[in-house]
């Protein structure tokens, strides 16, 4: 329940404290005074938008602060979750709006932002405006209202979870598929081009120069032949060597050696060269012999090359190194595709089996809603004669939709249609009902939601408008009904409606330093009286118009 409301330089509310009390808290006062002056201070508490025009004018900041006690598990578990303390079982929350446009949140003096206010007063209060009226003609909240009598907030919440994540695959597959149908153009072409460079069995550019350099060697084979051969006849196989002839000068050197010691340096030196020499003819022999005119072996070369060569034009690179790279590349590329190829089918049969799911548990949140909407029209009539609607009634027209047009709803297409007088063929909502009528029709609705909801505090804004007389007191007794298990806040203007409040507020304006200011004060029994009799007759009521009120207060 609301416990407490403070709300400091606020519009024409300079300060004011107000404590609530259990059951129907009721709240009166001269129009303009700032009845919902007070709620729209609330309702910055719930997230809503901050407008640097409601500070207070000449205050830098405006500063709306709530207590509220609770019972349920979940406020617990949600401060929890988001690290806020928990003390008791009650909690604070502090909205404060700077004139320069900005805005700080708190829950139990930690700052929040708005998204956390929003989610835990979900669990602590409900706020009905008269314009929120119009919600009734929404299909998204006549849904909600027969899933919430259905018991379907479990299930749904699963449904959407399951929903969500199908529909995320959906769209993560139809992304997939796009893409694989813009890879597809390249993928013939790449994976030709793999093919053509695999089956080159590439191997670096080691190979290159090798064959360079043999076919070089076979295309002058025999003029390497002749050279090679007229150099060892001139170093050791002519008539006429240098190797015969520098055998002969390093003997003949040597044998001055005995005459001219100083000789066998040089002799020494001779023989060296002819060593030398010796093994030069060796190795040109071998050079000799490996050379060999191979026709097939040039063609093979050649051929081998050009393919190389062919290659390096067509991707426009120098070496075979580069070559191997654009093979590299082109696997990957291919093996992408390959890889899109079975995530796409991964992602279908996936798809498919949780589309199945969602189809499943769509099919027990319809059954769960079909039952409950002839018991939720029965209820509904009850009501609306309660309130002064004999002639009223509601039917909920519930579609079917195919599997193909499943929403995150699930599969009914669900919209109210009413009929304020007997005899009528209910129509849809928006065509049929006026102000007053959906006022009583959504307090009637409210009424059942409040049994299967948690929310320990519901707040109405003049949801009495459009009505009077009997039917004014018929909807009183149907919001004490309700605040005789739910802490009930309601701005009224009728005095029957005021004459059933546990609590009594009155709402005025007050001049001070020729500034009006709103005031909030509670009243004693002796001050409702007063306050009602002037509801029923004007300013200075007559006994009459006392006795009215008594009357109406112990009715």
């Amino acid at each position: 329940m609301l416990k407490r409301l403070h709300i400091r330089h606020y519009a024409i509310i300079e300060d004011v404290d107000i404590s609530f009390g259990h059951g129907l808290n009721m709240m009166t006062g001269e129009t303009g005074a700032g009845k919902s002056i007070v709620l729209g201070a609330l309702s910055l508490l719930l997230g809503e938008r901050a407008d640097a025009q409601s500070v207070q004018e000449g205050e830098t900041k405006c500063v709306v602060e709530a207590t509220f006690q609770y019972k349920t598990t979940e406020v617990t578990e949600y401060l929890e979750a988001n690290d806020f303390d928990s003390v008791g079982h009650e909690i604070i929350l502090r909205r404060e709006v700077y004139r320069a446009g900005k805005s700080r949140a708190f829950i139990n003096d930690t700052p929040a932002t708005l998204q956390q206010l929003t989610e835990l007063s979900d669990y602590l209060i409900d706020i009905h405006r008269q314009h929120q009226t119009l919600s009734l003609q929404q299909r998204s909240f006549q849904l909600f209202v027969i899933d919430n009598l259905a018991g379907n907030h479990a299930r749904l919440a699963s449904y959407k979870k399951s929903f969500l994540y199908w529909q995320q695959m959906s769209q993560q597959l139809t992304e997939l598929k796009m893409r694989q149908a813009a890879v597809q153009t390249t993928f013939d072409f790449n994976q030709f081009q793999l093919k053509e460079l695999t089956q080159a069995s590439l191997t670096g550019n080691a190979e290159q120069e090798s064959l360079e350099a043999e076919l070089k060697l076979l295309e002058h084979a025999g003029e390497l032949q002749v050279k090679l051969s007229e150099l060892l006849q001139i170093m050791d196989q002519g008539d006429v060597n240098a190797l015969a002839l520098i055998k002969s000068a390093q003997q003949q050197m040597q044998s001055l050696v005995r005459k001219m010691p100083q000789a066998e340096v040089l002799a020494n030196r001779l023989l060296d060269v002819r060593e030398q020499l010796a093994d030069i003819g060796s190795e040109t022999e071998t050079l000799l012999d490996q050379i060999e005119n191979n026709p097939q072996r040039i063609g093979e070369i050649q051929e081998r090359l050009s393919t190389l060569y062919h290659l390096q034009k067509k991707h426009r690179v120098q070496d075979v190194d580069s070559l191997i790279r654009i093979q590299q590349q082109l696997e990957y590329s291919v093996l992408d595709v390959s890889r899109l190829d079975e995530e796409i089918n991964r992602l279908e049969n996936e798809s498919l089996r949780l589309f199945g799911e969602v189809l499943q548990m769509a099919g027990a949140i319809s059954l769960q809603r079909k039952q409950v909407i002839p018991v939720f029209e029965k209820q509904i009539k009850q009501l609306l004669k309660s309130v002064g609607m004999a002639g009223a009634e509601l039917r909920v027209h519930c579609e079917l939709l195919t599997d193909a047009q499943v929403t995150v709803y699930g599969l009914d297409k669900i919209e109210f249609y009413f009929s304020a007088n007997k005899g009528f063929t209910p129509q849809p909502i928006y065509k049929m009902a006026s102000g007053g009528e959906l006022s009583r029709l959504m307090l009637c609705i409210k009424s059942l939601i409040a049994k299967n909801v948690a929310l320990p505090t519901l707040v109405f804004d003049e949801i009495d408008n459009g009505i009077s007389g009997e039917t004014a007191q018929q909807v009183a007794l149907l919001m004490r009904q309700i605040a005789s298990t739910h802490q009930v806040i309601c701005i009224t203007h009728l005095p029957q409606m005021a004459a059933k409040a546990d609590v009594h507020f009155y709402i005025y304006k007050e001049l001070k330093q020729h500034k009006t200011h709103t005031r909030i004060k509670p009243l004693t029994n002796d001050e409702r009286v007063i306050e009602i009799a002037k509801m029923l007759s004007g300013e200075k009521p007559g006994q009459a118009a006392l006795q009215n009120a008594k009357e109406l207060i112990d009715l």
